[in-house]
């Protein structure tokens, strides 16, 4: 049943119903001609292969190591790895990973071999009086280890403090959220808080617009960022969403703590 929910969501961002034959065989060979007139490089193609390594590693922790079963994490490890592989295989492709986790078929509609032409994307600063805390979340390859960084930095651009920790596993948006809540409690415990406001900057669009509306949130995440949204709401911290590369160092310091 979770394996069929599995495949059956993947499919419903192209709009398409599915019905699995009793032979895999003959399901995987006739995929690729489910949507005609789909362009060879469609992000449609990687579907069964992520689906399959998603369930294949999955089915392991479970049984070599306890894992209990999550339908709703086993959906966003898997929307996970599957925007990293396309963007691992076009990596000029104009689209965010976290647009892709989210609609993975907004691929189709964007031109994969496009050099993205835009000037570079720098770190700004904050105004005098001000702090900035730059924070990020990575997960691992196999989708099975996480890990969160951050940087806070004054209007000078200097490095007063950073963190980089595991924080185990789960899907990338939960990542980024840990990131903004154990990075908002580094800086509400240093001696800076006391004088200083607060600038958040974080390069996922989505966990901004939830901490910033928390009646955006997904249900599966309501309980951390509520914690957030409390914490922003209580010291006045004005929270950003930034482009990745003005987030550099924070996703490495992210990347880092995976281990």
């Amino acid at each position: 049943m979770v394996t069929w929910k599995l495949w059956m969501k993947f499919a419903s961002y192209w709009g398409v119903e599915l019905v699995l034959s009793d032979s895999p065989y003959s399901f995987l060979l006739s995929w690729h001609d489910i949507r005609a007139g789909g362009s060879t490089d469609s992000i449609w193609h990687v579907i069964p292969y992520v689906i399959l390594w998603s369930i294949w590693l999955f089915r392991n922790e479970m049984t070599f190591k306890g894992f209990i079963l999550d339908e709703d994490q086993i959906l966003y490890v898997a929307k996970s790895r599957f925007a990293s592989w396309y963007k691992a295989k076009f990596p000029l492709m104009v689209i965010s990973n976290d647009s892709l986790i989210f609609d993975p078929s907004l691929a189709d509609k964007v031109n994969s071999f496009n050099t993205c032409h835009n000037s570079k994307i720098v770190w700004k600063p904050p105004p005098v009086g001000f702090l900035k805390l730059n924070v990020d979340g990575a997960v691992s390859k196999n989708g099975l280890g996480c890990g969160v960084g951050g940087i806070l930095r004054n209007n000078n651009g200097e490095c007063l403090l950073s963190f980089s920790e595991q924080i185990g596993q789960g899907p990338p948006t939960l990542a980024e959220l840990q990131a903004m809540k154990i990075g908002l409690l580094v800086f509400l415990k240093s001696r800076w808080c006391y004088n200083h406001r607060l600038i958040l900057e974080s390069d996922n669009k989505i966990a901004v617009e939830w901490v910033m509306n928390v009646t955006l949130c997904s249900s599966l995440f309501a309980r951390v960022v509520h914690e957030i949204a409390d914490l922003i709401h209580m010291n006045c911290i004005v929270v950003r969403h930034i482009a990745r590369g003005g987030n550099v160092e924070a996703d490495t310091l992210a990347k880092r703590g995976i281990g």
